[in-house]
This record gives structure tokens, C-alpha cells and sequence, in this order.
């Protein structure tokens, strides 16, 4: 496959391209260290007690780049290492697949259906929740009034999808091909939809009568590979953009899904190879912030620091590209540069306060900057966007045992982290981890409850209990009472398994920053008395 890939697009495997030479990163964090799938990255643990290592003052970057979701069948695995930042390394953004864009008639309607038309169209190029609404309310009066107007059904979709509307706008998509059964543009909407819902099947159903109406169509061709290969049919995908650079040389879309399908195989040399291709023979490539995104972390993956000038290209063509926002402070945490990560890793969740590698990654920055209780904030907005994410567990219970030594409240977060975890080897992996937490608590109250009693034998005896200690009566230290004291930490942060989150919202409440994520490590150490 690699050779046939190869002299599609004439590439020789020479020189440069094989040697992997260039500017490489002297300490990668990622060597040697287990890798989780996809969303989860590798694992590093950063060390509080160095240094940050000099950088360049320019430096770049799942999930994070935003990652493709792993289905929720797919457990991934759990490393041993300590861990640190999530490297966005998996894959990089899609490019819209679908259109969402309105569309109009070649010929308006007259009179009023065509005057509420076109004022949903100009409510839709706002894009803001109340013009959606009015957009909304507009087609419905334009369909009333012109029941053929097949326009504004798609439009009605794509309205329908933006405010989380998918069941109607299905149906809105499916009345516009009734209409016409060529509106391709309704086809590659409706498959996305599926798409998005994990319904691979039917939106390959959908993409396939399209395609009988339009055999060359590149958007329906495109979207075809691109659920082909989140259905894991890379080979088939591979020979989906075939078939598209057969009858386009130079779509962009087509070099970008297929350097994906590499990156999703970690075959980050033929990513590269595919991605430099498009930026030589497509003219706009260079424009497009998503093929420099996406060359960033087929070099993040090969471990080579031209991925910072990638990451800064995207940037440039567009500032509030959460992806490479990601990919950079992931660099920053890479030379453990934590406050110049925390920087840009809080850009990137305030942009888009759902991204959970975002919030991770800042987390690990937080916790390099000894800032425990707002890392600790971002891994719990984390867990509320994806509470079975492994990532998220794994370093919210670093950070409880390792950093804060809460180690009831790391073994629950540990239990949770189990019930996610592939069963096997990582599920056995994971019980360790919440043995050792449970002892380490067990050891910290005997340490705590000898310090007691260190400290009543130190103190000096209250003037008014001299004649009971003489007596022979038990004495009360100065300023002490009778009473136990009671066992401290043993309240649990995960309240039937869930784990606790502030109150509120999604964002952090007062002044704490929007976002953050961490990294951690589990230490097998045990706590000296």
C-alpha cells in the first residue's frame, strides 16, 4: 500500500524524505513510554523540580489537535508511565465535510416567499443563536408560502443541525430531495449527519444514491473516504481518493484526507510526504490552515521540531485555530516551559471550552507551575465533557496521590478509571493503582495519628491538672480536650463513583482561568511517617 501511495503521487523515497532529517528535539518525553490510542496521546511526566529547558522564543502548536472520538466500545489502553501531556499527535481537524453554507434558487420565488427567503439567508450568514431562530421561523413562512421551494427545506437543515436539532433536521434534509433528487449538496449534509452520529452504514446508504446521481462528485467522494476510514476501512478509503485525484489532481480535500488516513496509522513519514505533496501542487494550500495544522503533527509524530513553524503557519492564517493552539502549548509542555503553556493552552480553551485536550494539557501545565487546585478545576470540566475518558482519570489521580496526597479520593478516581479500562492486563494495571492508593491512605492516617501523639507527649501539662497526674490521674495537655481527633481524608471525591465537580457551569467559576490540563505521575513510593 505504502508503494502504491508512493507512485500515485510520484514521490521518491529518498534524501530527505526517508532520513527523517531536520531539526529533532533533543528530550521527547514520549520515548520509550507507552502510547494510549487516539484521543489519549503518550504519556509524560513533567518534573517539577527542573528547570524549564531554554526554547526558541517562537514555539508552536488532538486532539489535539481536536482527535477524532474514540467510539465508546473502544477502550484504550492505560500506561504505567507517569503521565504529562496529551500529544495531539492522532490526527488533525477535519475540513467541514459537509456544507453549511445556504444555498438559493436559481430564480427567486416572487412576492413574499422569496422576501422571507432571502432574510433567513441573510439571518443564516450571522450565524449567532437568536438569527438561527429568525432564520428558522423565516424558511418555515418561505415553505408555507412556496411548498416547492426545495431551498429552503436544505436550508432549514442546516439551520435544524446547527441548533442541535438532528431528528427534523434529517427529515428537512430528506424533503429536499424528494424535491430534487440531484441536490448533492443535501446528500453530503444528510451523510455527515449520520456521520456524526456513529451511523456509518446509512451514511455510506446516503453518500451511494448520491453517488448514482453524480458519479464524479468530489464532495460525495470525499465524504465517502472519510467515513470509510473512521469505520477503520483505510484501504478502502485510500481508494476512495483515488478515484477523487483521478478526475482532480489537485483537490485539497483529497490530500488532506488521505495524509489523515496516514496519521491515523501513525505512519507520520508518509503523512508528511502527502501533506508537502498538496503544499507543492495545489496552489491555495498554502493558504489553508489545516494542511499546515496537519504537517505539524505528522512532524510532532516523527518527533522533528519543524512542527513549530507548521503550528505557527496555521496560527497565521488563523488565530483562534484550537488545534494548533493545542499542538503549541504541547510543544511548550515538551521543554517544560509551563507558564508559556498555560498561556496558550488557556487561548485554546477559551475558544472552545469543550476541547478536553485543551483542558488536560493546561492541567498539566497548571500542576508544572505547583498551581494544584486549578489543575485539579480543569480536570473535573474535563471529566464533565467526557467522564470515560482514560487520559483524564489516569492524571486527575496522579495529581490527588502523587502531588496533593489525597489518596482516598485517588483511589476512588482510580476505581472509575477501571471501569473504562480495557479489560486484561490494564484493567490489573489500574486495580495496582488503587491498592496502592488505599495504602498509602491506610499508612498516612497511622503517620498522622503517631504525629498526634508525638505532639501530646511534647506538650507542656495545663497547671490545673498537676495534682490529677500526681494523683495518678490522666493529665490534659495545655489547650487539648479529651476527644479523638477524627481521621482526616477519608471523605471521597467521587460520591458513588462520580467524580465531584464544582458547582455550576462549565467554566471555572469566579476568577479562575478557563482552562488548563495536567499530567501526573504515580509514584509506588510510600510516604515516610
Amino acid at each position: 500500500m505504502e508503494k502504491a501511495s508512493l507512485s500515485m503521487f510520484n514521490l521518491e523515497a529518498r534524501g530527505e524524505a526517508r532520513s527523517g532529517a531536520g531539526r529533532r528535539w533533543r528530550k521527547m518525553g514520549c520515548c520509550g513510554v507507552a502510547m494510549l490510542t487516539l484521543s489519549t496521546g503518550c504519556f509524560l511526566k513533567p518534573k517539577p523540580d527542573v528547570s524549564p529547558a531554554a526554547a526558541s522564543s517562537t514555539v508552536p502548536a488532538v486532539s489535539p489537535a481536536s482527535s477524532e472520538p474514540v467510539p465508546s466500545s473502544v477502550a484504550p489502553p492505560v500506561s504505567d508511565s507517569k503521565t504529562g501531556g496529551v500529544s495531539p499527535n492522532e490526527a488533525g481537524p477535519e475540513t467541514s465535510p459537509s456544507v453549511t453554507a445556504p444555498v438559493s434558487p436559481e430564480i427567486m420565488p416572487p412576492g413574499e416567499a422569496g422576501e422571507a427567503f432571502e432574510a433567513a439567508v441573510s439571518r443564516m450568514k450571522e450565524g449567532n443563536p437568536e438569527a438561527n431562530a429568525r432564520a428558522l421561523k423565516q424558511l418555515e413562512t418561505a415553505i408555507s408560502l412556496d411548498p416547492g421551494l426545495v431551498e429552503a427545506y436544505f436550508n432549514k437543515g442546516i439551520v435544524l443541525q446547527r441548533i442541535g436539532n438532528n431528528t427534523e433536521a434529517e427529515q428537512a434534509y430528506r424533503k429536499a430531495l424528494e424535491g430534487r433528487p440531484k441536490l448533492i449538496e443535501a446528500y453530503a449534509n444528510l451523510a455527515d449527519l449520520y456521520r456524526q452520529q456513529k451511523d456509518f452504514t446509512r451514511a455510506l446508504e446516503v453518500l451511494d444514491a448520491g453517488l448514482k446521481q453524480a458519479p464524479e462528485s468530489a464532495l460525495l467522494l470525499n465524504n465517502r473516504a472519510l467515513v470509510l476510514r473512521q469505520m477503520g476501512s483505510v484501504d478502502q478509503a485510500i481508494e476512495e481518493v483515488r478515484k477523487i485525484l483521478k478526475i482532480n489532481a489537485v483537490d485539497l480535500n483529497a490530500f488532506n484526507n488521505l495524509g489523515r488516513i496516514y496519521l491515523a496509522r501513525k505512519d507520520y513519514e508518509m503523512a508528511r510526504l502527502v501533506f508537502q505533496k498538496a503544499l507543492i501542487t495545489v496552489s491555495s494550500a498554502k493558504d489553508d490552515p489545516y494542511i499546515h495544522h496537519n504537517l505539524g503533527i505528522a512532524y510532532l509524530g516523527m518527533k522533528d521540531a519543524r512542527a513549530q513553524e507548521q503550528f505557527e503557519r496555521a496560527l497565521a492564517l488563523n488565530g483562534d485555530m484550537v488545534e494548533a493552539l493545542v499542538g503549541r502549548g504541547y510543544l511548550h509542555l515538551e521543554l517544560q516551559e509551563y507558564e508559556k503553556a498555560a498561556e496558550v493552552l488557556r487561548r485554546a480553551v477559551g475558544v472552545d471550552p469543550k476541547n478536553v485536550t485543551a483542558r488536560l494539557n493546561l492541567g498539566v501545565a497548571l500542576r508544572g507551575l505547583d498551581e494544584l487546585d486549578r489543575a485539579e478545576l480543569q480536570y473535573q470540566e474535563a471529566l464533565k465533557i467526557d467522564p470515560r475518558n482514560v487520559a483524564v482519570l489516569m492524571n486527575y489521580g496522579i495529581l490527588l496521590g502523587d502531588y496533593k496526597r489525597e489518596y482516598q479520593r485517588a483511589a476512588d478516581v482510580y476505581r472509575q478509571l477501571k471501569e473504562v479500562a480495557a479489560p486484561g492486563p490494564e484493567a490489573e494495571r489500574v486495580e495496582r493503582l488503587v491498592k496502592e492508593a488505599e495504602n498509602n491512605h491506610a499508612r498516612e492516617l497511622k503517620r498522622r495519628e503517631k504525629e498526634r501523639l508525638k505532639q501530646e507527649e511534647k506538650a507542656p501539662i495545663a497547671p490545673e491538672n498537676v495534682e490529677k497526674k500526681e494523683s495518678g490521674e490522666s493529665a490534659t495537655p495545655a489547650g487539648h480536650t479529651n476527644s479523638t481527633p477524627a481521621a482526616s481524608n477519608s471523605g471521597s471525591a467521587i460520591p458513588g463513583s462520580k467524580v465531584a465537580a464544582p458547582s455550576g457551569g462549565q467554566r471555572p467559576a469566579g476568577g479562575q482561568s478557563k482552562g488548563e490540563t495536567s499530567g501526573g505521575s504515580t509514584s509506588s513510593s510510600e510516604p515516610k511517617p
